[in-house]
C-alpha cells in the first residue's frame, strides 16, 4: 500500500518555500497454528469385531494463534522552493535539503490464556537531514538520528465484560525532520557544529496502567497511572522552525476520564490529570489539566470539539512562548471508508497545544518527526490519498 500525504497550513508559523513529500508504507502480518494432534474417538456401534485399531480423528488442540506484525514505513522530503542568492537558475538536486526517515515497527500478540494476552515487539528508527544548515549545502555534512531497538511489551487482561485491564512498557524516540519542509537553518558553520553537538533527539521510557470500566453500555470510565523518564524535552522557538532543548525529568502522575454517548452521533467526555516531575538539572514541579470535548458523527463525517485548562509546563525553554491557561482544539473530518483503507481523508484541525510534558509522555505517539505545526496555534488542511 502506498500512500500520497498533502498538507496545507493556516498557522502562526509562516514559511518561504515548498516541499516535495513521498511516503511509502509496507506492511505484512502472518499467524502461527498450533499443530493438530490426534483423538482416539470411541468404537462405534457397527464397527466390525475383527477391528483391531479404534478410528483416529486429527482435531485442533487450541484455535488461539500468534498475530505477528512487521511494518515498514519510508518518508522523504525535499526541499524545492527556495532560490539561493535571489538567482532564477535551477538548483541542483544534490545540494537541496531534504530529511529521509525509515521506522520499522515488529510486534507479536501471543495469547497466554483465554482472557489475557501479551504483545510484545520493538521500534527501530533512523532519521536523516542533509542540508540541515546554509553551510552544508552540497555536501556530506548531516544531522543524524539513529536507534534500531525501542522495546515495547504489553500485558492485557479481562476479568470480566465491563472490565478491561493492562499494563505496559514502551520506549519511543522523536528527531528533528523539518529541513525537507523548510528548508537549511540558517547559522554560522561554527555555531551550526555547536549546536549539533549539544542537540539530541526526544526519547521517552513510560510504565503505564490502564483500567477501563463500561458500568453502563453508553458509559465508561477510565483510570490510568504511569511513571517513567523523559529526556531532552523538544520545542521550536515561537514563529520559527529551530528547535530548542526544553530539558529532561522524571515523571509520575496518573489521570481519569469520563465519557457518555448521549446518542448515536453526539458523545462528550472529560479529563482530569495529574503529574509530579522531577528535573534532571534540579528542582520538581507539577503539571494539571482538565479537558472537556464534545463530538458528533454521521456518515462520512465527524467533528470534535475539546477545550483544556492547564497549568505551566514544567519543561520549557527561554524561547519558546508561555501560552494562557486556555487552550481550545477541533477538527472537522470527512473520511471514505474501503474494505481494508481509507481511500480519502480531508482533516480541517484547528491546533492549540498546551506543551505539557505528562501529555507528551502519556501519548501512544509512534516515534518519527516532530513537526512545529503541531506545537504553534493555527488552522491546518490536511488530505490524504490512499491507494
Amino acid at each position: 500500500m502506498r500512500t500520497l500525504y498533502c498538507g496545507f497550513a493556516v498557522a502562526l508559523l509562516l514559511s518561504g518555500g515548498a516541499a516535495q513529500a513521498q511516503t511509502a508504507d509496507m506492511n505484512g502480518a502472518f499467524f502461527l497454528k498450533p499443530d493438530l494432534a490426534h483423538r482416539i474417538l470411541p468404537p462405534a456401534t457397527n464397527m466390525s469385531r475383527h477391528s483391531r485399531l479404534p478410528r483416529l480423528a486429527r482435531v485442533a488442540v487450541d484455535d488461539r494463534t500468534h498475530e505477528i506484525a512487521i511494518v515498514v514505513r519510508r518518508q522523504k522530503q525535499r526541499f524545492v522552493g527556495g532560490r539561493w542568492g535571489g538567482s532564477d537558475q535551477p538548483v541542483s538536486s544534490a545540494a537541496l535539503s531534504q530529511s529521509r526517515m525509515v521506522l520499522m515497527t515488529f510486534e507479536d500478540r501471543i495469547p497466554l490464556a483465554e482472557r489475557l494476552t501479551l504483545r510484545a515487539g520493538f521500534q527501530g528508527m533512523k532519521l536523516s537531514n542533509r542540508g540541515a544548515n546554509v553551510t552544508s549545502l552540497g555536501s556530506n555534512e548531516r544531522l543524524r538520528t539513529r536507534d534500531w531497538f525501542m522495546p515495547r511489551v504489553a500485558i492485557g487482561w479481562r476479568p470480566g465484560a465491563d472490565l478491561d485491564l493492562m499494563i505496559d512498557y514502551r520506549e519511543t524516540l522523536t528527531g528533528y525532520g523539518e529541513t525537507g519542509r523548510t528548508g537549511p537553518m540558517g547559522l554560522t558553520r561554527e555555531d551550526f557544529r555547536t549546536w549539533s553537538r549539544n542537540f539530541r533527539p526526544e526519547r521517552h521510557r513510560r510504565l503505564r496502567f490502564d483500567a477501563d470500566w463500561l458500568p453502563a453500555a453508553d458509559l465508561g470510565v477510565k483510570v490510568t497511572a504511569f511513571q517513567g523518564r523523559l529526556d531532552d524535552r523538544l520545542l521550536f522557538t515561537d514563529h520559527g522552525y529551530m528547535p530548542v532543548d526544553g530539558g529532561s525529568a522524571r515523571l509520575l502522575g496518573a489521570a481519569v476520564s469520563i465519557s457518555h454517548r448521549l446518542s448515536s452521533k453526539w458523545h462528550w467526555s472529560m479529563r482530569y490529570g495529574a503529574t509530579q516531575l522531577k528535573r534532571t538539572e534540579g528542582g520538581s514541579a507539577t503539571e494539571q489539566s482538565m479537558t472537556v470535548q464534545a463530538g458528533w458523527n454521521s456518515g462520512p463525517w465527524s467533528a470534535t470539539l475539546s477545550g483544556t485548562r492547564s497549568s505551566r509546563p514544567a519543561l520549557w525553554h527561554e524561547a519558546t512562548e508561555l501560552r494562557g491557561p486556555m487552550h481550545v482544539m477541533g477538527e472537522l473530518r470527512y473520511e471514505i471508508a474501503g474494505l481494508d483503507r481509507t481511500p480519502l481523508s480531508v482533516a480541517l484541525r484547528l491546533t492549540d497545544s498546551d506543551r505539557l510534558a505528562s501529555n507528551a509522555l502519556l501519548r501512544n505517539d509512534r516515534s518519527g518527526i516532530a513537526h512545529a505545526t503541531d506545537q504553534a496555534r493555527g488552522l491546518m488542511l490536511n488530505v490524504a490519498c490512499n491507494w
